[in-house]
């Protein structure tokens, strides 16, 4: 099942033709245009002669009525080669096509992609200035696109079974990004990733090349709400001495879906503050936030939020519009008010609008 039209709450809508029917592709339908709300058509073009038919550029309306192209993508035939502890793998074939190439004609520059690892994970990504494009026969004729020059590479570290990598028990990943920059002359700059993983939470080591590490703790407790979400960081300078923190705790909300409940934020002296978030009984609507002192007790400042109660808008998706928001300080004396209106004309038809269904 695919989407060929998606409309907003307030009734635009974008219309997507197809070029083909699922039911003839593996692979599923590919886009042939997006209509937007101001009926502009953007295209989508295909190289025929590559498997499945690869996207190799958009197009879009340009100055004058005339047509520019937005992007065009170049792709080189690539091979798998893959050992995981145990066997297997199951891949659909043993090659691929894969990008190696981005051009925005706008700017002559892009991104070119010249490795590979045996896994089919990009290992290097430069970005490109200088780059040309020379067409093909056809619009959906990929052409030949030339490097240009580099103003900056990342290469990462994926494992490849062709430099006699081990068997993977797991996702192939990388733990080093390293760094160059066109006209340096230093020695590349190296940024370090360790993810370790405990029974119900995961700890991220990021050591950027000054030796500074940021530290992500992410909850993997299946049994809990909060199972994949991020509930403290921290960042230090190398040393086990902590130059920021923030930890950030959630509470089960409307639709059973997470949502923050504090957030607090401690300093390189000890210090710690803390935003206090309550909501209200339906679509987890903030409805206070309080900022403490150091002391966690002295209210700083508090935002009061009043939403529209309409069951008009609920009913369109439209929800969580405020209707007054009102600041004060430590002491309950207001600093800010603001009062927001919506919709004070009456519903109307609009057939002559564009892409609109409904009432304005």
């Amino acid at each position: 099942m695919f989407p060929t039209r998606i409309t907003d709450p307030n009734g635009n809508y974008i219309s997507i033709e197809y070029a083909d029917k699922v039911e003839s592709k593996a692979f599923g339908p590919r886009i042939a245009s997006i209509t937007d709300t101001l009926s502009r058509v953007i295209t989508f073009n295909y190289d025929s002669d590559l498997p499945d038919a690869r996207l190799t550029s958009i197009a879009a309306p340009g100055i004058g009525g005339r047509t520019r192209t937005l992007v065009r993508l170049h792709y080189a035939h690539q091979l798998l080669t893959y050992a995981f502890v145990g066997g297997g793998g199951i891949v659909r074939r043993g090659d691929f096509y894969g990008v190696d190439a981005i051009y925005f004609p706008a700017v002559s520059c892009g991104y070119w992609f010249d490795s590979y690892s045996s896994y089919g994970m990009i290992t290097k990504v430069s970005q490109r200035c200088a780059m040309t494009f020379q067409p093909g026969k056809s619009d959906g004729d990929q052409g030949t696109i030339s490097p240009g020059t580099m103003t900056d590479d990342r290469v990462y570290n994926y494992p490849s079974v062709t430099n006699g990598g081990p068997p993977l028990s797991d996702a192939p990943s990388y733990t080093t990004m390293t760094e160059s920059w066109a006209g340096m002359n230093t020695p590349p700059s190296v940024t370090s990733y360790s993810l370790q993983k405990f029974p119900l939470f995961q700890r991220l080591i990021v050591t950027y090349p000054d030796g500074a590490r940021h530290y992500t703790y992410t909850d993997t407790d299946p049994t809990k709400f909060t199972n994949g979400l991020v509930y403290d960081e921290l960042t230090d300078g190398g040393s086990p001495a902590v130059l920021s923190q923030i930890q950030t705790t959630f509470e089960l909300g409307d639709y059973q879906s997470p949502r923050v409940k504090t957030i607090q934020k401690t300093n390189v002296l000890g210090q710690t503050t803390s935003t206090v978030f309550t909501y209200g009984s339906h679509y987890n609507q903030i409805t206070r936030v309080q900022e403490l002192d150091y002391d966690g007790k002295t209210v700083l400042r508090s935002t009061g939020i009043a939403y529209v109660q309409d069951a008009g808008y609920p009913a369109r998706h439209i929800f969580n519009l405020p209707n007054d928001v009102i600041v004060i300080d430590r002491n309950g004396a207001g600093l800010a008010e603001t009062t927001y209106a919506y919709d004070r004309q009456p519903l109307a038809q609009a057939p002559s609008i564009t892409n609109h269904f409904g009432y304005i």
